[in-house]
């Protein structure tokens, strides 16, 4: 090859060393991997941005009224945000001003706290007459530390429990039973209650103190304390009747009220709230005490007289017993009363009534009944409004509650005719006794039934035992009067002496 052609050659390798140069920063600044991260906002993307940690710094300095208010130091990225790492390619990348913006105008930001979750059970009523629902809901409240959570439950246990008591309860220090008395034996919540340190969105309702947490576990959702002007004659029962609560709410409510026979004054405000509580605190208590044994009334007939006749041969007298129960309630209210000792130190002496007999059918005398337990029994619930320990709603009891052992004789409180002997959903085993007089009794929650529908019975007859059917905390008989059709107050036929 010549000189000229040699010069050639070397001309041409410059100008493919250089278009090969150019070709090469041109695949640089067009097609070079960039490293980034792409934000998504409910499962859709935002854009994309160069750092993570630039978003989530700016996000912890904007908010500030944030960390004021909850009183934290950092602030966090949404619930409902993700970012991902990703490499791109000549993508635009948003400045972190632009994607705060974005989250900011759909979304709630959070902060460290505490999620709790209450798994709660209830019964939902019915239409079918033979069972009743059991429903697991599961409730969310949301804390700013554990401490809050403790705190506010141990003010719910002091609703309901006395303090005094459940301190000497804590602190192993309760008077040993020697005649008489009650003492603690558990406490505790029914539910189950979990805690888990979380990001809690600040969307939702965030509990900072132990006071707001407590009444909510208390009212429920109710935001706002209702409270009645107390009236010239006004008693704690007239107002509880009127706001339909029942005496024992009444005074869980109003701590400063002591007795369901405290005096009150005209002007007086009284908190009148329904309870709806969130969690159930049991407590357990063994009880011994000396009681009067009842006096029943025995009707004897004499043909020789016309129904309505009645001449009292023998006065009744009350006996003396010594009962040792155990007994369960559930926010204050009993759900359970067991019996497990009664020694009688007096036998009572029952009243003996004579009646005329002549008659074509039977009628209950009004002037005279039979009280349907001849044993040893607890009150466990009167007649009145009271929060429902099964549905947990405030709602009218139309009968009174008599907890005693199951098995327990159960006789008519007067004569009549059996209208009903079935099981129901609600009532259980229960037995419905018309007087033929306006008055109709009922004997609910029976674990045998004694007697059928169309029978006559009298006075004193064994018509059944006491059990726990239906919606039924523990062994109880729920005794109810209807006259003319509507409930009233069973006492009001009684004249104990």
């Amino acid at each position: 090859m010549n000189k000229a052609g040699n010069i050639l050659l070397i001309i041409l390798c410059l100008a493919i060393t250089t278009i090969t140069v150019i070709l090469t920063q041109t695949n640089n600044k067009y097609y070079g991997a960039t490293k980034s991260y792409r934000v998504y906002l409910e499962g859709k993307s935002i854009g994309l941005i160069s750092s993570k940690e630039d978003l989530e710094k700016y996000i912890d300095n904007k908010q500030e009224n944030i960390k004021n208010k909850y009183n934290v130091k950092n602030v966090y990225i949404p619930n409902g945000l993700e970012i991902k790492e990703e490499t791109t390619y000549n993508q635009k990348i948003s400045t972190t001003e632009e994607i705060y913006n974005k989250i900011d105008q759909k979304e709630s930001f959070s902060i460290e706290g505490y999620t709790v979750t209450i798994d709660k059970t209830s019964k939902q009523e019915s239409n079918d007459e033979t069972e009743s629902t059991e429903v697991t809901n599961q409730i969310k409240i949301y804390v700013l530390d554990k401490e809050i959570l403790t705190n506010a439950i141990n003010e719910l246990v002091l609703s309901f429990i006395d303090k005094e008591e459940y301190e000497k309860y804590l602190n192993e220090n309760q008077t040993p039973i020697e005649e008489e008395g009650t003492i603690i034996e558990n406490v505790y919540i029914k539910e189950q209650i979990k805690i888990k340190k979380d990001y809690v969105s600040t969307s939702e309702k965030i509990f900072t103190n132990s006071k707001d947490l407590a009444e909510y576990l208390l009212y429920g959702e109710q935001n706002t304390k209702k409270t009645y002007t107390v009236q010239e004659g006004d008693t704690i029962s007239s107002i509880s009747e009127k706001n339909e609560i029942s005496n024992n709410i009444f005074l869980i409510i109003n701590k400063d009220i002591t007795s369901e026979n405290a005096l009150l004054y005209a002007g007086q405000k009284v908190v009148v709230n329904k309870v709806s509580p969130i969690i159930t605190v049991v407590e357990e208590v063994h009880s011994v005490a000396n009681e009067d044994v009842k006096y029943q009334t025995v009707t004897k007939e004499d043909k020789n007289y016309v129904k309505g006749y009645t001449k009292v041969i023998q006065e009744g007298k009350n006996g003396k017993s010594i009962v040792t129960r155990k007994i369960k309630k559930e926010n204050g209210q009993i759900t359970n009363a067991v019996i497990i000792e009664s020694i009688v130190l007096k036998e009572a002496q029952n009243k003996i009534v004579k009646v005329g007999a002549r008659t074509e059918y039977l009628v209950a005398n009004t002037k005279y009944w039979a009280w349907p337990l001849n044993a040893a029994y607890t009150i466990s619930d009167n007649y009145g409004y009271r929060l429902h320990p099964i549905y947990n709603v405030v709602r009218m009891h139309n009968g009174v509650d008599l907890a005693t052992r199951c098995g327990t004789p159960i006789y008519a409180a007067n004569d009549g005719t059996v209208t009903v002997s079935k099981y129901h959903y609600s009532f259980g085993n229960y037995i419905d006794i018309n007087h033929n007089n306006g008055y109709v009794t009922r004997y609910a929650h029976l674990s045998t039934l004694l007697v059928e529908q169309g029978e006559a019975v009298h006075m004193g007859q064994l018509i059944g035992k006491v059990g726990s059917t239906g919606d039924s905390t523990g062994c109880h008989l729920h005794y109810e009067v209807i006259k003319n059709g509507s409930t009233m107050n069973p006492y009001l036929l009684y004249q104990w002496k």
